[in-house]
């Protein structure tokens, strides 16, 4: 974690440095209007919010990567990647709501990204959205058949359903998610809960 905010540290004043530099070639430009001037100048500006978002968001302080982020949309509304950020922020504050709206509008205009899918999965489940929960996984998965985040999130999901409703098919369907997680990513951090759940339920 320390490396990735060194290499965002080393972005930003790379970025910086592309800002002046530009600045001063704008300067030299008489052709150039003021409102050209402002759009590009503000570009740069923008970008470089985001950037200190992923930096503070790198280093886990969320609170501040949020606030960047929203910094970051007063100027340009509908990134997409930065609400995504955002959302991803906000479940790591455990905000799952506002998490939830937000990934749920970027999943309308990009629905191949598969990191707003899984995120928007997590937030589901943690508000009892089981339902959506299953949706959103089983998107991610239609994204990346072999991401094993997104089957460990549809089995718990399946298996939420299961104890609600009762139902064997369910129970069976998140069995098979684990166990495929397990396959693509036998030496994950989940690997001893997994085999516990699976052991435990596959006996009843």
């Amino acid at each position: 974690m320390e490396e990735d905010a060194e290499e965002y540290t080393f972005t930003l004043k790379r970025l910086s440095s592309t800002l002046y530099k530009r600045y001063r070639s704008l300067q030299k430009q008489s052709n150039i209007t003021i409102a050209q001037f402002r759009k590009e100048l503000q570009y740069y500006i923008t970008e470089a919010k985001k950037l200190l978002g992923d930096i503070y968001n790198a280093q886990k302080d969320f609170e501040q990567a949020i606030m960047m982020y929203k910094r970051s949309l007063e100027t340009d509304a509908n990134d997409p990647n930065v609400i995504t950020a955002l959302g991803i922020a906000y479940v790591n504050t455990n905000r799952y709501e506002p998490a939830r709206e937000l990934l749920g509008e970027v999943v309308q205009t990009q629905p191949q990204n598969l990191k707003a899918w899984r995120y928007l999965g997590f937030s589901a489940l943690q508000l009892n959205y089981i339902e959506q929960a299953i949706e959103s996984y089983s998107s991610a998965l239609a994204v990346d058949e072999n991401d094993w985040q997104a089957l460990n999130g549809l089995g718990v999901a399946y298996m939420m359903a299961a104890l609600e409703k009762t139902d064997n098919e369910f129970r069976d369907k998140a069995i098979l998610q684990w166990k495929l997680s397990l396959e693509l990513k036998p030496d994950q951090q989940y690997r001893e809960k997994l085999t516990e759940m699976i052991r435990k339920y596959s006996k009843e």
